[in-house]
Formats: C-alpha cells, structure tokens, sequence
C-alpha cells in the first residue's frame, strides 16, 4: 500500500482514510439537514478513489478518475443551479417585502396630498 501512496496520494493511507470518514459524515449530515442532492454526490465521490488502494490496474485508475471527473461536473452544475434559484428566490422575498412596505401605509400617502 506504501508503494501506491507514496506515488499517487500526497498524504499516508491512515489520513486519508481519517479525511474520507470525517468528509463523508459531514455530506451525509449536511444531506440530512438541507437535502441538497449534491452532498449526496460528495459523500458518494470522496471515498471512490480509496478503490485504487484494492486495485490500482490502469483500467480501474482510468474508471475512477472518469467517474470522479463527471461527478465534480455534475456537483459543480448542481452548486451553480442551486445558487442561481437561491439568487432568485431571495430578490423575490426582497421584493415582495420592499411592496408590502410601500403598501402599507397608503392613507398617510393621501393625506399629504389633501393638506
């Protein structure tokens, strides 16, 4: 396993298998928390290259590394999207809440025009 580290993995076989349980616990509570499908995702792709530790053939090296490829693509579309709809929906509350403000006094409005 040394030999796969040392050329592969920039830290040891003990910290990275300490950092994938740790990231790992964090997306699931994070999912469970907020839903959020990527998390998800992230919990699924962080441990997938600790595969290379059981087989480091070159077809497997080539499966995991297209795999975790699509998957930051598809988390990274998935962050974008769902900061985009977040964008949205709060200049919406903003400006429902700046028309509920101008609305909520009309007759003082009306009265300065009278006098």
């Amino acid at each position: 396993m040394d030999s796969i580290s040392a050329g592969l993995f920039p830290i040891s076989f003990n910290a990275h298998i300490i950092f994938t349980i740790i990231s790992v616990i964090f997306f699931l509570f994070q999912y469970k928390r907020q839903h959020h499908l990527y998390q998800l995702l992230s919990a699924i792709a962080i441990p997938l290259p600790l595969i290379l530790y059981l087989n480091s053939s070159s077809i497997v090296f080539k499966a995991i590394g297209f795999i975790e490829l699509v998957m930051v693509i598809v988390i990274g579309v998935m962050l974008f999207s769902s900061g985009k709809k977040e964008s949205k929906t709060k200049s919406n509350v903003v400006n429902v809440a700046n028309v509920s403000v101008d609305n909520c006094n009309p007759k003082e409005e009306s009265n300065h025009d009278e006098t």
